[in-house]
């Protein structure tokens, strides 16, 4: 499994145009196979900073969601909007089990 984690800082005068863009990302990903989640969450206290963590089942299923053209557009998209940093991780995981 590989999980991409990390966040985006977006100018919080932007906010509302970053969210609609993660919204799509967000809603198409869900639908791709071999995605095991994809998720934004905004951190409480500070405004503009946008949690990213995704799983996906293989590096396959990974590569392909590069290639898909709601990337492409989340990407262009996000050329659009002041990020002001960018701070994301790579994460080969083994083993997964319930806590």
């Amino acid at each position: 499994m590989i999980v991409i984690q990390g966040h985006l800082d977006i100018d919080p005068a932007d906010r509302d145009a970053a969210i609609a863009l993660m919204v799509a990302v967000h809603d198409a990903s869900e639908a791709e196979e071999g995605c095991l989640t994809y998720r934004f969450a905004e951190e409480l206290g500070h405004p503009g900073r946008f949690w990213l963590i995704e799983a996906w089942e293989s590096e396959e299923a990974l590569a392909a969601h590069f290639k898909t053209e709601h990337m492409a557009t989340f990407r262009a998209g996000l050329a659009g909007v002041s990020v002001t940093g960018r701070d994301l991780f790579r994460h080969d995981v083994t083993k997964r089990a319930p806590l």
